[in-house]
């Protein structure tokens, strides 16, 4: 018997929530979320962004958090807050475990999906991050559409997709 296109869509994302809920992911040491930190100064350096005034103030999303690196990574540069959301329950436990450990005061952590649209109204942040997260969803379009209407007029959506060679040259 053919399954259905929503079960295999249903067991996808089971399977990727019990998957990073596990691994928490990527869960960096302090060596490596160094290298992390300066890597994404780089990547918005090259950008023309200035990290230390762009984020000064506004009110970030950091969709598919994981384990949180990013969302703290944003957090340390200014702005009034940063919400990470990732539905693994797991990382999310190491997300906090860092923000109390880094003394991070300005985030705030939501077990959600990028896919839920009714956690956030609309036009909700000022700069809305999903790094490597939608296309481990069902459906990368409505997960895209939902990030895009979080943001403000004027706001900025940052996204990074990858396949099996996206990470290559780590």
């Amino acid at each position: 018997m053919k399954q259905e296109k929503s079960d295999i869509s249903t067991e996808k994302e089971s399977r990727t929530h019990a998957m990073y809920s596990r691994l928490r992911y990527p869960n960096l040491d302090a060596k490596g979320n160094a290298i992390y930190v300066r890597h994404r100064r780089f990547v918005y350096e090259r950008l023309g962004i200035d990290v230390d005034d762009f984020f000064r103030g506004k009110v970030v999303l950091d969709a598919g958090c994981g384990t949180g690196e990013e969302t703290l990574f944003l957090a340390s540069l200014g702005p009034a807050k940063v919400v990470g959301i990732d539905t693994s329950s797991g990382s999310l436990e190491v997300a906090w475990e860092s923000a109390v450990r880094t003394g991070a005061k300005n985030v705030e952590f939501i077990e959600a999906s990028v896919l839920d649209e009714s956690v956030f109204p609309d036009e909700n942040f000022d700069y809305v991050s999903s790094l490597g997260c939608i296309h481990h969803t069902p459906n990368t379009h409505r997960a895209f559409h939902n990030l895009g209407r979080m943001v403000r007029p004027g706001g900025h959506l940052c996204t990074f997709l990858y396949n099996s060679y996206g990470h290559f040259l780590y």
